[in-house]
């Protein structure tokens, strides 16, 4: 699927001590009209935060079970 990044940050889990790098984007709304805010988490060791643009569009592949495939810039 698609998606337009519109945000980012990373950090370090409270919880597990892991860090993380997490990117907002706009998905369809579910049983509705329109758009929501949607987020998903990326591996740093994976991706770069410096390489994730804000504005850019990305292919995002989700497995049945919503967990993320791969991540990269949309041609």
């Amino acid at each position: 699927m698609k998606i337009k990044v519109i945000g980012k940050r990373q950090g370090t889990s409270r919880k597990s001590g892991k860090r993380y790098l997490q990117v907002a984007y706009l998905d369809r709304m579910f049983g509705g009209e329109g758009e929501a805010g949607n987020s998903l988490f990326l591996d740093p060791a994976e991706y770069d935060y410096n390489s994730v643009t804000i504005g850019k569009m990305y292919e995002a592949e989700f497995t049945r079970n919503g967990y993320l495939v791969s991540f990269k810039p949309a041609q």
